[in-house]
Parts: C-alpha cells; sequence; structure tokens
C-alpha cells in the first residue's frame, strides 16, 4: 500500500500565513491527507485561553 503523501512544512507555513494576512486571527491548524486546515477565532475570544479566576486575582479579592 502506498503513502498517502504528507504535508510540508511549507504548505503549513502557507496556509498560516495566507490567514494572517486576511486579517484572521489563527487559533490552531490541522493538517489532512488533502492539505491544511486553518482554525481562526474572533479576536474577542482570546479569554478562550484565559483562566477563569484570573479576574479574582488581578482585583486582590481572592480568598
Amino acid at each position: 500500500m502506498p503513502r498517502s503523501p504528507s504535508v510540508t512544512l511549507a504548505e503549513i507555513t502557507r496556509a498560516l500565513k495566507a490567514a494572517q494576512a486576511a486579517g484572521l486571527t489563527v487559533f490552531s491548524y490541522v493538517t489532512t491527507k488533502n492539505g491544511v486546515r486553518v482554525i481562526t477565532v474572533e479576536e474577542k475570544a482570546e479569554s478562550v485561553h484565559a483562566n477563569p479566576w484570573d479576574r479574582f486575582l488581578s482585583d486582590g479579592k481572592a480568598e
């Protein structure tokens, strides 16, 4: 059985740079048999990475 073609680093780089050039915020990427799928998020979605306790700790109200 022949090996499936792999995605090259150049193809990944090209896809990520194209998404960024389009003004999108790249969250992640997935390689598939057909190429690279870039997963993006809205700018306001940065809080997804934040720890929910940060709002308490930054205010100094943590117990």
